[in-house]
Order: C-alpha cells, then structure tokens, then sequence
C-alpha cells in the first residue's frame, strides 16, 4: 500500500505524541486542519487547474476521476469535516 502525504503528516505526529510533545488531542487538532487545506484547494481550484498542476508537477495519467468524486465529498450536501467560524469571528476571506 502506498503511503500518501496526511499519512506521513500523522506517522510524524504520532512520533510527537510519543515523545510528549503534544497531546493526543492537538494531534487530531492538526490532522483536521490538514485536511481542511485540502478541502479548501478542492473548494477554490477549478479541477482543471488542479489536472494542470498535477500535469506540470510531472504526474501523468487521466486525474479527472479522482478530483471529481473528493468534489463530491467536499461539495456535498452539508458534508464538511468542521463546521463554519461563528459569525463574530473572521473569515479567510474578510481579511
């Protein structure tokens, strides 16, 4: 099986968490905030954009598939892994 980058970013996380320098807790803290920087690029980007940076990275085949079903996911009705800042809070893009 091949290991993708959260799975190395959560091997290094463990690592931490068993040294003791962070808790269980801010390891899932962490891990959830990687994967909102996903949601948000999948969010934002065209999928041709990201076909295009995939391609110009040196990636070949067909990515069309794949960005299209984690668009599905992360677009899907009220399917978000957080919730939305409450409304006193600023926002990405108020800033």
């Amino acid at each position: 099986m091949s290991r993708t980058i959260l799975h190395e970013f959560e091997r290094r996380l463990e690592e931490r968490v068993q040294r003791g320098e962070i808790t269980a807790s801010t390891r899932d803290v962490y891990l959830n905030k990687a994967s909102r920087v996903f949601e948000v690029l999948l969010k934002r980007l065209p999928p041709s954009v990201i076909e295009g940076y995939l391609k110009a990275e040196g990636y070949r085949g067909h990515y069309g598939y794949v960005i299209r079903s984690l668009n599905e996911l992360v677009r899907g009705k009220r399917q978000t892994s957080f919730p939305a800042p409450p409304k006193d809070q600023p926002r990405l893009l108020d800033v």
